[in-house]
């Protein structure tokens, strides 16, 4: 059909995958939540603990990782201050 041209290509293309950050965001989500007083190393031991492996990589989660998803969570509404 695209190459008679009754189609367009785009209709070929793949659907954009979910983000695998977005597991991680709701987890650190619901962390939060669950008790909003955790600092930041808290919650990446925490992470650490339950055996979940940072995005980007590495052994060990950073207060620095942990901030950037729950700066998105609050984004998308998820947390409240």
């Amino acid at each position: 059909m695209i190459r008679e041209k009754l189609a367009e290509p785009e209709l070929l293309a793949r659907s954009p995958r979910r983000a695998p950050e977005d597991h991680l965001m709701k987890l650190v989500a619901a962390i939060t939540i669950a008790d909003p007083d955790l600092s930041l190393r808290d919650i990446a031991a925490q992470l650490d603990q339950m055996g979940e492996w940072p995005a980007r990589g590495g052994r060990k989660w950073q207060p620095s990782s942990v901030r950037a998803l729950l700066d998105e969570a609050r984004r998308f509404g998820l947390v409240r201050d």
